[in-house]
């Protein structure tokens, strides 16, 4: 049957890893004792508090379909290289604003709407924000090194927030309400646009992206 305790893991205090998705663990408390734990992947638990990973040096964590609304104990984390808290319950990622060594984040599936924590993180490559309430994503244009953003199923109807983007190579913005995607042409690295459940008719900029040599997918 599912695991329901980690009671006893805390003896383990060589351990570096942990790998137990689909289970019903709810108490992170004993993994507070495991210094050299780097690798944590507890995807599809019943977790809500995340206070005992607060003095951890984590640098991989998996912690998507769990009820998490509160991201502060992951505040100052200086380690954490990936992260993953899709389909949760987090409404505000400002514990996030200092994550320096953060390359993947994807906090797909939540109810997020102000993403300018996310303003200038120095080493974020890969940006997952698919499924919340994004309006402006306008800082996440200011992020140096963003290659891939997914925004699909946003509220975002204007993108000229994005047309600053440095390296930015492949861009899901399916399914939100569109009109002008002519700013976008300034993003000379981008390569892949993707449209999916978007209604060409009432786009404008399409052609112009197709002539720089954007490829441009999902048009019904």
């Amino acid at each position: 049957g599912p695991v329901r305790s980690l009671a006893g893991i805390e003896r383990l205090t060589a351990l570096t890893s942990l790998d137990a998705p689909r289970n019903e663990i709810a108490d992170l408390t004993p993994l507070a004792s495991l210094p050299r734990l780097g690798t944590l992947t507890l995807t599809s638990n019943a977790i809500t508090d995340l206070s005992p990973l607060a003095g951890l040096e984590l640098f991989d964590l998996g912690l998507s379909q769990n009820p998490i609304t509160d991201l502060t104990p992951l505040a100052g984390t200086t380690t954490l290289g990936a992260l993953g808290v899709a389909g949760a319950a987090l409404t505000d990622i400002a514990p996030l604003a200092g994550a320096d060594a953060l390359r993947e984040l994807d906090v797909s599936g939540n109810a997020i709407s102000d993403v300018s924590p996310l303003a200038g993180l120095p080493t974020l490559d890969t940006l997952r924000l698919a499924g919340n309430r994004v309006v402006d994503p306008t800082p996440l244009g200011t992020i140096p090194t963003l290659l891939v953003l997914d925004v699909f199923g946003n509220q975002i109807a204007d993108v000229r927030g994005l047309a600053a983007a440095p390296l930015l190579q492949e861009l899901q913005l399916g399914a939100n309400p569109l009109t002008d995607l002519t700013p976008l042409v300034a993003v000379r690295s981008l390569v892949n646009l993707g449209l999916d459940e978007t209604d060409a008719s009432r786009l404008t900029g399409i052609e112009e992206l197709r002539a720089a040599g954007v490829s441009v997918n999902g048009l019904a």
